[in-house]
């Protein structure tokens, strides 16, 4: 049966205000030193410029780790998970029985810092089982893209008996979507949430494109090169024409309109094209902070539960 919430957009209104900075898109730390670099070397051989430029966008800057911890932190059980190419690193709350929702993080983050999601969702009867990228966390690796993640996810959930759905944020969505509707093709969930996700891959690298001042040349040198390794281009990135829709029972896209880094119209494009998809738009938590205001997730969680 259709939700009659499908296709639609449904603004939050939250009277939780942010007072930490939300942070603008800003140019990757080391962008100053490999602009001078791309505007040369980039010109003269824009082949080997483009892998160091790859190797640049593919590397995160900095591994998340928790200043302080806490009882969550404490009690969760802890397990490694080999996909052939990585040790990923696992977190799990709750009866192993029960069923299972997994959380995906976002880029330069870890899936503790989804936790926040863990406690209502053990009152609901849930199990919790949070999961490291590669190069990300604890997990092994110093270099992640959207394959290698995707990838990841589909060993973790094989691991999983009885996983139910699964709550990501930003490049987490994107990586469970492709493991979904490109590695895993008959695997059949009942909730997804993805919280401010992007559309299309080329977008996305257009505007690093622009933050470290890669020539064109250089850019279309990375997509051959792309195309060259694993045998797919930008433009066959857009993931408004897959439909995790048909895979998923009911999935819920949450936005925030002040996203400074991926605007409102990307989910927009997901609830047109998917089937069994509606939006969720809050206000004024960027695209950083969104899971931390307390009514999206207590927005998730019911969603999840009901």
């Amino acid at each position: 049966m259709s939700n009659p919430l499908d296709g639609q957009l449904i603004d939050l209104p939250s009277e939780h205000v942010d007072t930490k900075v939300i942070l603008t898109d800003q140019s990757p730390p080391g962008a100053g030193v490999l602009r001078p670099l791309m505007q040369v070397y980039g010109t003269l051989f824009p082949k080997a410029a483009a892998k160091l430029a790859w190797s640049f966008f593919t590397k995160p800057r900095m591994r998340a780790v928790h200043k302080r911890t806490d009882e969550l932190l404490n009690s969760a059980e802890r397990n490694v998970v080999n996909d052939g190419d990585y040790d990923l690193m696992t977190y799990s709350w709750g009866d192993a029985s029960a069923p299972t929702i997994l959380l995906c993080h976002g880029w330069q983050s870890r899936g503790t810092a989804l936790r926040m999601f863990v406690p209502d969702l053990l009152k609901h009867g849930y199990r919790v089982v949070a999961m490291d990228a590669p190069a990300h966390g604890d997990s092994s690796g110093d270099r992640c893209n959207l394959l290698a993640y995707a990838k990841s996810i589909a060993a973790v959930m094989d691991t999983l008996p009885n996983i139910y759905g699964a709550i990501c944020h930003s490049f987490g969505c994107n990586s469970l979507t492709y493991a979904m509707t490109r590695i895993c093709k008959e695997r059949k969930l009942k909730k997804v949430v993805l919280v401010a996700m992007w559309v299309r891959m080329i977008d996305v690298f257009r505007r690093f494109q622009k933050q470290v001042a890669l020539p064109e040349k250089v850019f279309y040198s990375i997509d051959q090169y792309l195309f060259d390794t694993y045998g797919v281009r930008m433009a066959d990135i857009d993931f408004s024409s897959v439909d995790l829709g048909a895979q998923v029972d009911q999935v819920m896209v949450i936005h925030d309109k002040t996203d400074p880094i991926i605007p409102l119209s990307d989910a927009e494009r997901l609830a047109k094209n998917w089937r069994n998809t509606h939006v969720l738009v809050p206000d004024g938590y960027g695209h950083f902070r969104l899971v931390k205001n307390p009514d999206v997730i207590r927005s998730v969680v019911e969603f999840v539960a009901s």
